[in-house]
């Protein structure tokens, strides 16, 4: 996963004419001075050993003109957090940066905000005397569920694929999947493995079981983990699983009229009482009902 984060972050530096991997040209936005060490007027900056992006909320899959909070985290030669630091940011693309301060506090830390102008995939860089920290954002990526509408019995399975804003497949990300119940009844159709991870083709996939057999509707969507990027609806409908019934003859039960129904039309109409009227129906498309009475 490094070595494919390091591939694209190249890819991208190649095609973009990348800032912040290895010059000040190209486009984006920069916060800094002084080339890509960062402040060379500031003296800190000479004892920056390393810098490291320690947050970024609410993530990097962001809608294409989301924001993020950046924040990095500077080292010293002595190796504790330097205060007073000013390293270069930089971001490729149509994206823009904000510094919410461009001055590392006591803690070594430094936040910076990346806010997207369109889809599009950008790297955000961080540079300190030689030291470089990255982080790729998708901007409008999306996630297309499927198949949009199923009628099931028992159990239905969907597959939600995440995209970025070129249409490539997205691996290792996690997926949330959640559900919108028409009525209250058919709350006992729920979502199982609701948060996997895309495969190699970006794709995830869910069951949604009725576990009870008595049919219903519910929708259902697909979200990355910061509920950023949404899916298309997809509805799933339920079919009722037909009912059984266990005659005994040693019962004395009150008489009853039993009709087998197909396609809505009783066939085979008969009055009797159990034991000696029919117990089943000849078609196989057909399920008894029963009707008491006296």
């Amino acid at each position: 996963m490094k070595t494919n984060r390091l591939l694209l972050i190249a890819a991208l530096c190649l095609s973009l004419l990348l800032t912040g991997c290895g010059g000040d040209s190209g486009d984006g936005t920069i916060i800094g001075t002084g080339g890509g060490g960062g402040d060379t007027n500031n003296p800190i900056n000479a004892e920056i050993t390393s810098i490291e992006i320690v947050q970024i909320s609410p993530g990097s899959l962001l809608a294409a003109t989301g924001s993020a909070d950046v924040t990095v985290t500077v080292i010293g030669t002595d190796g504790l957090p330097l205060q007073g630091a000013t390293p270069y940011a930089a971001v490729t693309g149509g994206a823009t940066l904000t510094a919410q301060n461009i001055v590392t506090d006591s803690n070594g830390e430094m936040t910076v905000r990346v806010t997207g102008t369109t889809a599009e995939n950008v790297v955000l860089s961080f540079r300190g005397g030689a030291e470089v920290a990255q982080e790729i954002f998708n901007f409008g990526p999306t996630i297309t569920l499927s198949p949009g509408a199923v009628t099931a019995r028992g159990e239905a399975t969907l597959s939600a694929v995440l995209r970025d804003a070129n249409r490539v497949a997205m691996s290792g990300v996690p997926i949330n999947f959640f559900t919108t119940y028409l009525v209250a009844a058919d709350e006992d159709n729920l979502v199982t493995g609701s948060s996997p991870t895309t495969n190699a083709s970006g794709i995830a996939t869910v069951t949604i079981a009725d576990t009870v057999g008595n049919g219903g509707e519910v929708v259902i969507n697909a979200a990355d983990v910061n509920d950023e990027i949404l899916s298309n609806d997809a509805t799933v409908t339920f079919q009722a699983e037909s009912a059984s019934f266990a005659l005994s003859a040693d019962v004395s039960l009150p008489v009853v009229s039993a009709g087998c129904l197909c396609r809505g039309n009783h066939d085979d109409f008969c009055h009797s009482s159990f034991g000696s009227g029919r117990s089943s129906c000849s078609r196989a498309a057909c399920h008894l009902q029963y009707d008491w009475y006296g």
